[in-house]
């Protein structure tokens, strides 16, 4: 009798045991799932949604062919056709790198060169990517006026050719972007490239200039003749980006430049510019956003 007495307090003893081991577990588990939806209640932390079940997002972006003997731009000419050549190396790897995005569903490459779609098609075959024939497409505005155009209501991204997107676009929520009216005009990082290292975070409260170059909003409504006119500004202009980001603001649209959390990487290892270019914002048409980790 003593011995089956011992051996059933022992049992008890352990279920015990057990049973007080899970029980720690259990707090563990719940305090741990306190604490993170804590830090997503946080300013600055955004709750990651699902990027499976939300849309893909338009891409829109236009670029020149420097080799073309036909084109030419006073900006452009005193470079050597090795370096327009290794400038287009650069739109290019930045093109390949956009249409390989998982959250890009088509990239539209507004040309005005019939010489470009082969120049591109020779290096890039992808069915995501789309040409489209479009007059002065130097011109912001053509690009702007093609997502009011062509893809209204669609979530589009305008952005200069030689940048691309990376990480972070799980947190551009379609939904979110329509029913808050979003834009997001968003500055550019850097990283080490394969022919240079392109480190310089414009995308830094102390180092922020003012810099912009790629847009994420829904079209809707018409785009009025009074901004198209302050947006009918070359797209390389010094500036064209306080102008883009003062024009959607004064369109209504909530304008913030989160790029602390969505990442767009800038390639520009050889350095060329069109020398030409002048400054085209005023006082009154300057959109200042700095950097923030804020997305609505």
């Amino acid at each position: 009798m003593l011995l089956a007495y011992l051996v059933a307090k022992k049992r008890i003893l352990v279920l015990v045991c057990l049973w007080l081991a899970c029980l720690s577990v259990c707090l563990r588990l719940f305090r741990s799932q306190r604490v993170l939806l804590s830090m997503s209640q946080l300013p600055g932390v955004p709750v990651k949604p699902n990027p499976v079940q939300d849309e893909l997002i338009d891409a829109v972006l236009t670029f020149p062919l420097l080799t073309d003997p036909h084109w030419n731009s006073h900006g452009y000419r005193h470079l050597t056709y090795q370096q327009r050549e290794a400038r287009m190396d650069e739109y290019i790897e930045s093109l390949a790198n956009t249409l390989a995005h998982p959250r890009i569903g088509s990239v539209h490459c507004l040309y005005d060169q019939e010489a470009l779609v082969g120049y591109v098609r020779r290096t890039i075959s992808s069915n995501k990517l789309k040409f489209h024939y479009h007059n002065e497409t130097h011109l912001a505005l053509s690009l702007f006026r093609f997502a009011f155009q062509s893809l209204h209501g669609h979530l589009v991204m305008v952005l200069q050719a030689d940048t691309y997107p990376a990480h972070g676009f799980q947190y551009v929520v379609g939904a979110t972007m329509r029913k808050k009216n979003l834009f997001y005009a968003l500055t550019r990082h850097g990283k080490m490239e394969a022919t240079c290292d392109m480190h310089g975070d414009f995308c830094d409260d102390r180092e922020y200039v003012g810099s912009h170059d790629a847009y994420i909003f829904v079209p809707t409504g018409e785009l009025s003749a009074r901004h198209g006119d302050v947006l009918n500004k070359k797209t390389m202009s010094w500036g064209v980006d306080l102008v883009i980001a003062w024009v959607f603001d004064d369109m209504g649209y909530r304008v913030l430049n989160p790029c602390k959390v969505i990442f767009l990487y800038h390639l520009h290892c050889t350095w060329v510019r069109d020398v030409g270019r002048v400054r085209v914002n005023t006082f009154n048409t300057t959109g200042w956003f700095p950097p923030t980790t804020s997305l609505s």
